[in-house]
């Protein structure tokens, strides 16, 4: 989905070597939303109106108008604008919730497409931590604190040479991640996740489609045939808390009831993303098949294993809807051995499982085993993410979290 290309392929080059997790995944164990090891944020006090300008006797000054400079030659005109920002937060079903250095997606069309160095994000005189994606359309702020219900002023300035000089903090979208998808590119017939590189092999029937949804392109499936990742680090059976995410629109030819797999006598589901042993996501629209009446929700299966048949299945809090995009979660704390299911923003009940995900040391993964629509965004993380936070991302993905203003030039 993100044009990430000479990125991704530093990634795949470096998945060659790497066969051992980053140590320094954020944690929610407390519900604050993790990701609290990013990369430094940089100076936190710079003034987004100022900037350090040569003048044409090579002297410097840390007080000229940058909007009167352009090109280094200290005449002409650049074009810089400030562009506010209004956060608003949703209420947290726990209204003593907060959540700590949580990426969100900002929109900035208003001010028009910019190269990496020509936007910064503020919160006061504090730069924000970004990460521009879509040849600088949007980009994913890391925004220190949100509370439940409350409002949040921050803002872009966005031109070329208006910004003064600063590191661009990276990974804001997928620090705190093992793995994350985006579909947007195909490198030797596999997808690359932006984490480690861990290639996602392409099957048949799957492909990159033609248009873009909100953010870029995404994965296309026609058939029942699922893609496969094989990497040591997806070993997540045992005590291991486990997040999984993505978004799916499942195809509307999908809404009737499926066949019955008469191989392994059970229905056929419509899976996001599975491991065996261990998880399965299932974003379910119509009924689970033409033999069960059950009603048709999704759900988070732990430790779901063919042999035995030991697991627990938490199901979702709605239908997941036909032929329109949904964000569907699923959450394992290990600690507390609970789970949670998640439809865009609602929150399933969380429940007991009884059960931890499966062992026996296999490290595969598959993706949209008997699921026919399209596919994005798929992450995995080895952090509970808490319902504030799935709340959050639902939000901020749909594009109504953050409400822009009227640019002014600088």
């Amino acid at each position: 989905m993100y044009a990430r290309d000479f990125f991704h392929i530093l990634l795949g080059l470096a998945a060659l070597s790497c066969t051992a997790l980053n140590p320094a995944y954020g944690d929610d164990a407390l519900g604050t939303g993790g990701m609290t090891s990013g990369v430094s944020a940089g100076s936190t006090s710079m003034n987004p109106t100022q900037g350090s300008t040569t003048a044409p006797d090579g002297t410097t000054s840390d007080d000229v108008d940058p909007t009167m400079t352009g090109g280094g030659t200290g005449s002409e005109p650049v074009e810089c604008w400030r562009l506010p920002l209004r956060l608003t937060a949703p209420f947290f079903d726990d209204p003593q919730a907060v959540l700590e250095d949580v990426p969100i997606l900002v929109d900035l069309s208003a001010a028009g497409p910019s190269e990496a160095d020509d936007v910064r994000f503020y919160l006061g005189e504090s730069l924000l931590p970004h990460e521009l994606d879509l040849d600088g359309g949007f980009a994913w702020v890391r925004i220190p604190r949100i509370e439940s219900g409350a409002a949040l002023d921050f803002e872009a300035v966005v031109g070329p040479g208006c910004a003064p000089p600063a590191l661009r903090p990276a990974e804001v979208w997928s620090n705190g991640f093992i793995a994350v998808w985006h579909f947007d590119r195909l490198w030797d017939d596999a997808f690359l996740d932006s984490v480690h590189g861990i290639p996602l092999e392409l099957a048949d029937g799957s492909g990159i489609s033609n248009q873009p949804w909100r953010l870029g392109r995404y994965l296309v499936k026609t058939n029942d045939e699922r893609l496969t990742a094989v990497d040591e680090r997806f070993d997540l059976s045992g005590a291991h808390d486990i997040s999984l995410m993505g978004w799916v629109r499942l195809a509307e030819d999908q809404a009737g009831p499926l066949p019955w797999d008469t191989v392994f006598n059970n229905a056929r589901h419509r899976e996001l993303i599975a491991k065996l042993p261990g998880y399965r996501l299932v974003a379910v629209g119509g009924q689970t098949s033409a033999g069960n009446t059950n009603e048709p929700l999704p759900f988070l299966d732990i430790a779901q294993s063919l042999e035995p048949p030991e697991h627990a299945v938490l199901q979702g809090p709605e239908a997941v809807p036909m032929g329109q995009w949904t964000m569907v979660s699923g959450v394992y704390r290990s600690a507390a051995s609970a789970a949670q299911c998640f439809v865009g923003g609602q929150s399933g009940q969380p429940e007991g499982v009884g059960v931890e995900p499966g062992g026996g040391g296999q490290h595969t993964l598959r993706v949209g085993r008997w699921l026919h629509g399209g596919i994005d965004e798929l992450r995995i993380s080895d952090a509970p993410r808490s319902p504030a936070w799935v709340l959050v991302q639902s939000l901020s993905m749909s594009g109504t979290l953050v409400e822009p203003g009227r640019p002014e030039p600088l």
